[in-house]
């Protein structure tokens, strides 16, 4: 389905693009991952609103998304592809409600490394 913002795959468990003008981004809670450079380029996006139903979020996902400062990974996240984070200038706090390296492969191409990111239990 089609909406302002999200493009979803035909069951609607899946972000496959969004617009690349929207400064915000709520994904709806039928969502199950974000697909593999799904952000991809969104330089206008200041915030993003994931909820505990992603459980994966693919490579290059917010790649050159510069405008994000901050971005909360709920508990429910079980995998975060390579580079999810690259050319993310200004990401500085990348807040993952799990235990420290729960998730493998972090700082999965942050700029700022492992300082970005907090593991909160």
């Amino acid at each position: 389905s089609i909406d302002d913002v999200l493009i979803l795959d035909k069951s609607e468990t899946k972000v496959m693009l969004v617009s690349r003008n929207a400064q915000t981004y709520n994904i709806p809670n039928t969502v199950t991952e974000i697909s593999n450079n799904a952000f991809y380029g969104c330089s206008k996006m200041t915030s993003i609103v994931i909820p505990e139903s992603i459980t994966k979020i693919g490579s290059s996902a917010f790649y050159s998304c510069t405008s994000l400062k901050e971005i909360n990974i709920p508990q429910s996240v079980k995998t975060i592809g390579n580079d999810a984070f690259v050319y993310c200038n200004n990401l500085t706090s990348i807040n993952i409600n799990k235990n420290k390296w729960e998730i493998s492969g972090g700082p999965w191409g942050a700029q700022y490394g492992n300082r970005a990111i907090n593991w909160n239990t």
